[in-house]
């Protein structure tokens, strides 16, 4: 309700690895986000607020020391951020989730949306083998399509087992490398903006 009483699109993205995510935020902040005002909270931007931080808030010392993850984001790290992101005109906000599978399909972000992205290279059997990390989301994104024949990638099979466990998702097929597949991306990011445009 946060996110949505502020007119802010906050996405919970979602990634077995940052690099089938990453390049993908990277690409629609570049690209689309000449139209739009996106800013993202990732582990860079956590680290930071950590940095700035930590002779401050002995409770984020704590949880570096205790080697936990920055990547994999909680409803706390994302207060943090909020602390030092100014929201205003912001129409998007990517937060780019990590670390364990599971936990990042049982934290709830307050998120609007939740995009699942998952790459050519986990294998068309990955909705099957994590079906909680796809529940729940609005999109599916099968990332780094350009790689897709060269690793024998079956792309029928993938998208019948997304179908399987997520048929409610938005099914996207894209390339941050080659630009395949953006414009529907960026167009089911517009779609998402038009709630708060009524």
């Amino acid at each position: 309700m946060f996110f949505q009483s502020k007119r802010v699109l906050a996405i919970n993205v979602l990634s077995f690895s940052s690099s089938s995510a990453r390049p993908l935020l990277r690409q629609t902040v570049a690209e689309w986000g000449r139209h739009r005002h996106v800013a993202v909270v990732d582990s860079v931007f956590l680290e930071s607020i950590h940095a700035a931080h930590d002779h401050e808030s002995s409770h984020c010392h704590a949880h570096d020391e205790a080697g936990e993850d920055l990547g994999l984001l909680d409803a706390h790290k994302i207060s943090h951020a909020l602390h030092a992101l100014d929201l205003d005109g912001v129409d998007v906000l990517l937060l780019e989730n990590g670390g364990s599978a599971a936990c990042q399909a049982l934290n709830d972000l307050g998120e609007v949306l939740r995009v699942a992205v998952f790459s050519v290279r986990d294998g068309e059997l990955k909705p099957l083998k994590f079906p909680p990390f796809f529940q729940k989301a609005d999109a599916v994104v099968i990332q780094d399509m350009d790689q897709a024949d060269a690793l024998g990638f079956d792309l029928s099979k993938a998208r019948a087992n997304v179908r399987s466990v997520a048929p409610q998702a938005a099914l996207l097929e894209a390339s941050a490398r080659t630009g395949t597949g953006l414009g529907e991306w960026y167009a089911f990011l517009e779609a998402g903006l038009k709630r708060f445009e009524a």
